[in-house]
């Protein structure tokens, strides 16, 4: 047997693995459990991670995906994020984990009807202000932006 043919179904044989894995660590909004990922081997927990990039088509460094595991497996560190390429971050909380399209702060943006965040998504406002709550290093934070541009806090 050829060398390419032998690295085809050994990569076959792995993503397969990873898919019989994937619905005991992952809900159906790609959000890991950290304890189900823990207890993967540590080449199953490389594997699993570079799953979920390539279901988000993100290309990272192996440093990075190294980092992401030692986020992971950092019981020190509850709560944790790592920037990845074109504004996406790898976010820990507690004893999830999950990809997320970084929400840049500071740059205006013109909206042309009502929005808030909920769930990584814009959803449309009944009332003429926006709402964004966002997690600070001092908690939580919430802002309206109102129909005259301004925001409040």
């Amino acid at each position: 047997m050829d060398y390419q043919k032998q690295l085809a179904e050994t990569m076959a044989v792995a993503q397969e693995a990873v898919a019989a894995d994937w619905p005991q660590i992952f809900n159906d909004q790609d959000q890991g459990r950290v304890a189900n990922w823990s207890m993967l081997s540590m080449t199953k927990q490389r594997a699993v991670l570079r799953e979920l990039l390539m279901r988000h088509q993100l290309v990272v460094k192996n440093d990075q995906l190294t980092e992401m595991g030692q986020l992971l497996r950092n019981r020190d560190r509850p709560q944790g994020q790592l920037s990845l390429t074109a504004g996406w971050q790898f976010v820990k909380r507690y004893n999830s984990f999950y990809l997320s399209k970084g929400l840049k702060l500071g740059k205006k943006t013109d909206f042309d009807q009502q929005n808030m965040v909920v769930s990584k998504q814009w959803t449309r406002l009944m009332n003429s202000a926006v709402r964004v709550v966002l997690k600070v290093d001092s908690g939580w934070k919430e802002s309206a932006r109102h129909n005259d541009g301004e925001f409040s806090t």
